[in-house]
């Protein structure tokens, strides 16, 4: 659960308030397919209650005719899901080899649609 930060509140004025709660999950598998390989699936979640948002809306003017596109500030929850697929290999000794793809699989939330990520261990 979230406390309190300017960052909810006024940055200009040091005024706190509170962040919006959030329920934090994970769900994934690794599988050694070789001695020297690991293939990992994962699904990562994120359930945001309460939130400030910007919705769309629209505006209707006087006239009863015309409607305009519009936005408006209102609260609601939303979910943040991403997957996630990686190989870990140890070509050999003490060195390991990662590369994992992280991407999204709703359009909740402001996020790339895919990261890659390459990593290069060595153990002393």
């Amino acid at each position: 659960w979230n406390g309190k930060s300017v960052l909810a509140g006024n940055v200009l004025t040091g005024e706190k308030k509170s962040l919006p709660n959030e329920i934090v999950w994970a769900a994934g598998l690794d599988w050694g397919v070789f001695d020297r390989l690991t293939v990992a699936l994962d699904v990562l979640g994120r359930r945001v209650i309460d939130s400030p948002r910007l919705q769309s809306s629209t505006f209707a003017s006087i006239d009863g005719k015309t409607t305009l596109p519009d936005i408006k500030f209102g609260t609601g929850s939303f979910d943040v899901v991403n997957g996630a697929v990686g190989i870990k290999m140890n070509p050999w000794g003490k060195l390991l080899f990662d590369l994992n793809v992280l991407f999204k699989l709703n359009d909740a939330g402001l996020r790339d649609k895919v990261t890659p990520f390459v990593g290069l261990e060595y153990s002393f």
